[in-house]
């Protein structure tokens, strides 16, 4: 009679297959983690750049004030600034010909941006500035309106749960992103100056 050969794994050798994905999982579950507060945290920082870019290009090219300010209804057809609402839980930019701060009739929304990600929305002190930048205008020369006449320097800070640490060649897990009286914009991430006493905000 016929013998029937099957292929399989021993006992021994499941236990081994098991713990070498065991093993596999425990190194990589942390690092896709990172990968992906890395990218949220990127997303967050480059989103709001570009619309503060946007509105100061804009503001040029039109020579109009252009505002970007926070918004609770940044979805609805015709959205509105929110002097209540947090900056990161969405933002309008839009042409403020009046100059006030108040999207009025025949003033056009440029863009519309919704809530960044939850996790660093959740960590007190991101977007906190020492005077909350709820709203930030450019005028027509590309200066940041400044209120009462003065301009200064504006302060926004992401963070999330990871909190102050390196996440690879001294790169900060937040941002920081400082607006100059003349509308420059700079975006910093590394540890050294996020966590340093550079910093008014304190770091993350």
């Amino acid at each position: 009679m016929r013998k029937e050969h099957r292929e399989g794994f021993t006992l021994i050798e499941l236990m081994m297959l098991m713990m070498v994905l065991a093993f596999a999982l425990g190194l990589g579950v942390p690092a896709f983690q990172s990968l992906v507060a890395n990218a949220d945290m990127a997303t967050a920082g480059n989103d709001l750049v570009a619309s503060l870019h946007a509105a100061r290009g804009t503001a040029m090219t039109r020579n109009r004030t252009v505002t970007l300010c926070a918004s609770s209804d940044w979805d609805a057809p015709i959205p509105a600034c929110d002097p209540a609402a947090r900056l990161l839980d969405g933002w309008i930019v839009f042409v403020d010909a009046s100059e006030d701060g108040v999207v009025d009739d025949g003033e056009a929304v440029l863009q519309a941006h919704g809530p960044v990600d939850a996790g660093i929305r959740a960590q007190a002190g991101s977007g906190v500035d020492i005077d909350p930048p709820e709203r930030l205008a450019f005028r027509g020369d590309g200066l940041l309106q400044g209120v009462g006449g003065t301009s200064p320097v504006r302060h926004i800070q992401l963070c999330d749960t990871r909190g102050d640490i390196d996440t690879g060649d001294g790169r900060a897990a937040g941002r920081w992103l400082m607006i100059t009286p003349a509308g420059r914009l700079v975006l910093l991430d590394t540890v050294e100056l996020l966590q340093g006493p550079g910093n008014p905000l304190g770091g993350c």
